[in-house]
């Protein structure tokens, strides 16, 4: 397990369940790049299929986008010339990028809401 301090798969669609039975939005990523098999990249879409099928069928927004989360490692300069601009944007307090050699491109700062609002 890449990082055993999170939660487990079933904990996550626990909380996302709740989070849409209450209507509140949602984010779903997938880390990618590391050490999973394309079987794994299968199981986890198709758990975010389930889950947004899932508030779909009781009237309920569920996720508000899908964020591929590629893992960088040191070779970060090359994974973020992809071509996207929103590569799980940057958190509040992100740490995984940087602890993993990262370095920033540069690149303009924009502020956002998790609904893609101007952000305050």
């Amino acid at each position: 397990m890449l990082c055993p301090e999170k939660l487990t798969a079933r904990e996550w669609v626990a909380v996302m369940l709740q989070v849409h039975q209450h209507g509140l939005p949602a984010t779903s990523t997938l880390m990618a790049g590391h050490i999973e098999s394309p079987a794994d990249v299968v199981a986890h879409l198709l758990t975010l299929v389930a889950v947004q099928r899932y508030a779909w069928q009781h009237q309920r927004q569920g996720f508000t986008e899908f964020v591929l989360l590629p893992f960088v490692g040191a070779s970060a300069p090359a994974a973020l010339r992809w071509g996207c601009n929103d590569l799980g944007g940057t958190l509040m307090e992100e740490h995984i990028t940087t602890m993993a050699a990262a370095q920033r491109l540069g690149r303009p700062v924009r502020r956002r809401t998790t609904l893609y609002g101007a952000g305050a």
